[in-house]
């Protein structure tokens, strides 16, 4: 009864001492726009040395669960239209929250625009170039035929009003009274 005990009590010990030593260690970060405190979308956020990384959600919030302990590393966090931030890291001794603020890229008033041949707007351009020879009311033999489509469900319709009005023709009175 004792050595079970004494078992028991080892293999306890021996496994509390394995998970203690396999704590994961969580970086929990919000990326914030340096001008306005507005969070970064989507920004992307590694660590370089081992090549490890996430995104950030909609809200610029990012998480990392690290199992082993940043030594020497450091953090790059890019987003487009922002300037690239470093943090290093040379130590973490438990979990950590960060707040990164993070500036705007400079605007350096450069765009380059280049158009390629784009054979609608050839084929627009060649269209209203001619518009005065091809007006349709310079010639006297256009014309046109107007086509008048009526469709009817004739198993929704309420036949006593149908019978009660005046302007059907007969015809159509005869061919719905065959129908029924």
């Amino acid at each position: 009864m004792l050595m079970s005990r004494i078992i028991i009590f080892s293999l306890l010990s021996t496994l509390s001492f394995c998970f203690s030593q396999a704590q994961v260690k969580i970086l929990k970060g919000v990326m914030l726009d340096k001008q306005s405190d507005e969070p970064i979308p989507y920004a992307s956020v590694v660590f370089k040395k081992s090549n490890t990384g996430v995104l950030s959600d909609s809200i610029g919030r990012f998480t990392f669960n690290l199992k082993a302990r940043p030594v020497d590393d450091t953090l790059e966090i890019t987003s487009v239209g922002y300037t690239p931030a470093l943090i290093p890291f040379t130590e973490m001794k438990d979990s950590a929250s960060i707040i990164i603020y993070i500036a705007v890229l400079p605007s350096r008033h450069e765009a380059f625009v280049k158009a390629r041949y784009n054979r609608a707007l050839w084929f627009w351009r060649k269209i209203i170039a001619n518009k005065e020879r091809n007006d349709r009311h310079r010639f006297y033999n256009y014309g046109y035929e107007v086509y008048n489509k009526l469709e009817l469900d004739l198993n929704n319709v309420n036949k006593k009003n149908w019978r009660k009005t005046s302007y059907l023709n007969l015809s159509i009175s005869f061919w719905i009274m065959q129908i029924q």
